[in-house]
């Protein structure tokens, strides 16, 4: 199991707190690789209401999945 970085999982939710994101434009933002995009979201959801939807992201404009904590 990959090592937990507080770092990488703050930049994660600050970039999902605000609005629904896709994995892509969660990289974009973060520079967190899509292989930790997973694992983080799963760690943030036990303390946050982190919501995957299908959605329009916010970053790129197109409807696919997409996180987002409410």
């Amino acid at each position: 199991m990959p090592q937990w970085d507080a770092d990488e999982a703050r930049l994660v939710a600050d970039a999902i707190r605000a609005k629904p994101l896709c994995v892509a434009c969660i990289i974009r933002q973060t520079g967190v690789t899509r292989a930790r995009i997973e694992t983080t979201v799963t760690r943030l959801s036990t303390t946050f209401k982190v919501t995957r939807l299908t959605a329009r992201c916010e970053g790129c404009l197109i409807e696919r999945e997409a996180f987002r904590i409410a």
